[in-house]
């Protein structure tokens, strides 16, 4: 930024992202226009003499592609100004741009155009930086001022020589991200052009902004993924009632519930019924479990083991109420199909059992208590099966002389799985009298 001395004359960039108090300022105060001759910038004095009238275009008289500024001594910034206000205003003015280039975060960077004698941008020239552009680029004041682009960096690529001719040319502003390869940096440029033959850029360094932004693409992957191949039914719904969120095995039986408004049309009216009233509960903050049996929009019915319960935020700080509700359904219908089957055998077999008449059964846990006492044993023993349920085995049948044996022998049993040889055993009755059996044994896991 220029700084004059008590005779300092008002500046005021033309830019289009300046600062709104600045533009007012320059409304209440009439147009500034700044360029300069041959590129030098001189931050410690200006030239307040009469100039010529110019144009923003670089067509026009006075902006030629590739001329300077005509009338003045080289390393002088030249102002034209209308409306002259108070000197001490000015300075106000002019301090206060100071100020905001100074400590702006972003770097800054003033520069003039050349143009080569068919009117194409070849070059340009640093005219002012400010400290946030020494920071982020490594290049000093006394580096860049005064010189060309390609005097500080010869290598550099020709684009950027086009690219800010354009903005001069034709007075567009620009905006866009550079990848720095060399540097492995982000940048977010703006471009303006910034008066006759003269443009400015802004640019901050968006490196840290750009990591969080493709960690949180992988992040939000990683979940979409996750969802994806949940091995079950998983749909989300937001507070509306719309489902956001499917899993594969969702949309395999649902249809894809996510494409629009009235995507559940095909869904069954008796199945929706169900799901709107579960829904309701749960968007108002109770939790549901339960099993249900569903129709699919192909007609099949199939049993399912649900939970739907609500979103809540994270923290209770960040958002009021519920963010939504989510829901599971497991299918269940051959788990559901095949314990009817076990049960149906069970019954069958216990029927069996208990019925036969020549056959006393009877079943012990691990600590020899009764579970199972059939019919038949009943009339061998005496004992009813409510006397016997419970009971340990050494307490009912078993004669005192065998106790110890018998528990070594199941003992032995329940550790190696080694059941204890069938044969011919005497034990004795409710009524103390001794019963002759066969008896075998069997484990069941």
């Amino acid at each position: 930024m220029h700084r004059g001395n008590h005779r300092a004359c008002r500046t005021v960039l033309e830019t289009e992202p300046a600062t709104e108090w600045a533009q007012r300022s320059a409304r209440r105060r009439g147009a500034i226009r700044m360029a300069a001759d041959d590129g030098h910038h001189d931050h410690d004095s200006a030239e307040t003499g009469p100039v010529s009238a110019h144009s923003d275009h670089p067509e026009e008289p006075g902006n030629a592609p590739g001329g300077a500024f005509p009338g003045g001594p080289p390393g002088a910034a030249r102002y034209a100004q209308s409306d002259a206000l108070p000197d001490a205003e000015s300075g106000d003015v002019a301090e206060h741009l100071r100020l905001l280039l100074e400590h702006l975060p972003s770097a800054y960077s003033l520069h003039e155009m050349l143009w080569d004698e068919h009117g194409h941008p070849r070059d340009y020239r640093f005219l002012d930086i400010n400290p946030a552009f020494e920071v982020m680029t490594g290049l000093a004041r006394e580096q860049v001022l005064g010189r060309t682009l390609l005097e500080v960096l010869p290598g550099i690529e020709r684009k950027w020589v086009d690219i800010y001719g354009q903005v001069v040319s034709t007075g567009q502003s620009v905006s866009f991200e550079h990848r720095d390869e060399l540097l492995g940096r982000h940048w977010d440029v703006r471009a303006w052009r910034a008066g006759p033959n003269m443009f400015a850029v802004v640019f901050s360094d968006a490196t840290r902004c750009r990591a969080m932004e493709d960690e949180l693409r992988r992040s939000s992957a990683m979940q979409r993924a996750m969802i994806r191949n949940i091995p079950f039914d998983f749909w989300a719904r937001d507070t509306s009632g719309r489902v956001v969120m499917q899993s594969d095995i969702s949309v395999a039986l649902w249809g894809d519930l996510t494409a629009s408004p009235d995507s559940e049309r095909d869904v069954p009216e008796a199945t929706r019924a169900g799901w709107a009233g579960i829904n309701t509960r749960v968007l108002a903050g109770e939790t549901v479990r339960h099993e249900h049996e569903a129709q699919l929009p192909d007609g099949t019915w199939r049993v399912f083991s649900s939970m739907v319960t609500p979103i809540r935020p994270i923290r209770e700080d960040t958002a009021d109420g519920l963010l939504g509700i989510l829901g599971i359904n497991i299918d269940i219908t051959e788990q559901r199909a095949a314990e009817q089957a076990l049960r149906s055998s069970e019954e069958r077999f216990r029927s069996l059992i208990e019925n036969a008449l020549n056959l006393p059964v009877q079943g012990y846990d691990r600590e020899r208590r009764v579970f199972f006492w059939n019919a038949a044993s009943e009339r061998l023993y005496g004992f009813t099966r409510q006397e016997a349920m419970g009971r340990r085995l050494e307490e009912l049948i078993i004669p005192a002389d065998m106790a110890d044996a018998v528990l070594r022998d199941v003992a032995h049993w329940v550790e190696t799985g080694i059941a204890p040889r069938a044969g011919e055993l005497r034990l004795h009755h409710k009524d103390g009298s001794p019963v002759a059996v066969y008896s075998s044994h069997v484990a069941l896991q």
